[in-house]
């Protein structure tokens, strides 16, 4: 998908739900086989996942507000997920135990004081009330140069406890395979799996993975060292549905363009 980052804006109104406006963004990408999976606490790296949420999205559903679900926000009716509450707008990961890396695009039109980063959001921490959210201190960086130059740093305003991430020091090769975790149409933390077809002239990284609006920031691992190798920014275009609907749009795993993945090697981390 071309844009992968969804604005969720809260509103108050008379029903019990959260009420969040859908950004514009409406599309996904499937590449061969759906390989969009739950995941879970015990996979590795799945605690430094983090969830970016609207801080009075976050503070309404906490307090049991009911959240609308990604089906009811964009009509996607392919996956038994859709049916989950739809509450971040993009992905990130824990690289220090208070610094996230993000895709920039994610942050270039919301203030850090109006979001927050959400550990444990994933189908375990929802049932089980295991959600933990840390504040937006400050921007250490960013850059927003879609499938180029396209990552952020934030710095929470307290350290959680979850590990960071390991960070690659040498470059992927081609065909390396590959998976990453996310938070797809903005529902809980989800596992693909993919490999890089190509490593373009900016050394970043096309792959295969399945991606939808709302993984913008994405980290995605080398799955044999479970390193860090960079973050989903953007990817396939989809056409415009005229019908305001989602549209999920099918390749094969060699087919349409592929999704970038900014470099870890490209991105200064000297915070």
């Amino acid at each position: 998908m071309f844009f992968i980052c969804m604005f969720l804006i809260a509103c108050q109104d008379s029903s019990s739900k959260n009420h969040v406006i859908k950004s514009n963004d409406k599309e996904g990408v499937i590449y061969g086989s759906n390989d969009i999976k739950e995941e879970y606490s015990e996979a590795m790296n799945s605690l430094a996942s983090v969830a970016l949420i609207n801080k009075r999205d976050y503070q309404d559903f906490s307090a049991g507000l009911e959240a609308y679900s990604a089906e009811e926000l964009t009509g996607v009716t392919d996956f038994e997920w859709a049916v989950q509450a739809s509450l971040s707008f993009c992905s990130g990961v824990l690289i220090k135990p208070d610094l996230v890396l993000t895709a920039g695009h994610c942050i270039e039109n919301i203030e850090c004081d109006n979001f927050v980063g959400v550990i444990r959001y994933d189908k375990e921490g929802l049932e089980n009330k295991l959600m933990s959210s840390a504040g937006c201190q400050k921007i250490e960086g960013s850059q927003n140069r879609l499938g180029q130059n396209d990552w952020a740093l934030i710095r929470l305003d307290r350290a959680l406890t979850n590990k960071p991430v390991k960070l690659a020091t040498q470059k992927s090769k081609f065909h390396d395979k590959v998976y990453s975790i996310g938070y797809p149409l903005g529902t809980a933390k989800k596992y693909s799996q993919g490999q890089i077809r190509f490593i373009d002239i900016n050394n970043n990284y096309q792959v295969n993975l399945d991606a939808f609006v709302g993984q913008s920031g994405s980290p995605v691992f080398d799955s044999q060292t479970n390193e860090l190798i960079g973050v989903l920014s953007s990817g396939e275009e989809d056409p415009t549905d005229h019908s305001g609907k989602m549209k999920v749009k099918y390749c094969a795993d060699a087919g349409c363009k592929g999704e970038t993945i900014i470099s870890i090697l490209n991105i200064p981390l000297q915070n």
